[in-house]
């Protein structure tokens, strides 16, 4: 095909140092993209690979692969909507295959789940090293406890900060 930029593109490869440098004028672009032009909840669409020897990820997912980025459909395609999903996947300690390590879907981000349901959904403990901060109008933390919501503690606008069960449960502090 033919490109209006082709004349200021350069395209190096450096055998030696094991490098492809891509250079342009305005801005470098590396476009993955199947062939077929065909895309479907759950096709491939492309994966970067770092790791081990050319054919590491096609043949054996685990010979030498270190993180895998891929790119998959998430739903069909449209004229105006191609749902996407980017997975960076991993070999987790004692492990014996890829798994989905954080998982970007509708600006919705996994950390352990490859489906998300909140902007931020963590399969696992959370630390912080910081505040966690809500500048909501009615901020609140609930405790959900296998899909019943207990209770939790919501700041009343500005003038009270109450602890609330949504349950019959009482209220007990050891």
């Amino acid at each position: 095909g033919s490109d209006a930029n082709l004349n200021s593109l350069d395209v190096t490869t450096d055998v030696t140092a094991n490098r492809i440098k891509i250079v342009d004028d305005l801005g470098p672009y590396l476009n993955l993209y199947r062939t077929d032009n065909i895309i479907g909840s759950g096709n491939h669409l492309g994966s970067l690979v770092f790791g081990g020897g050319p054919e590491a990820y096609q043949n054996a997912p685990l010979d030498d692969t270190a993180i895998v980025l891929k790119a998959q459909a998430a739903g069909a395609a449209s004229a105006n909507n191609s749902p996407s999903k980017l997975t960076i996947q991993g070999v987790s300690n004692n492990s014996s295959s890829l798994s989905d390590w954080v998982t970007f879907v509708d600006g919705e981000v996994g950390i352990g789940p490859n489906n998300p349901s909140e902007k931020l959904d963590v399969n696992g403990n959370l630390l912080t090293r910081g505040d966690i901060v809500s500048r909501d109008s009615y901020p609140s933390i609930y405790v959900d406890h296998s899909g019943t919501v207990m209770g939790g503690l919501r700041a009343a606008a500005t003038s009270k900060l109450e602890l609330k069960t949504l349950t019959t449960a009482p209220l007990s502090f050891q």
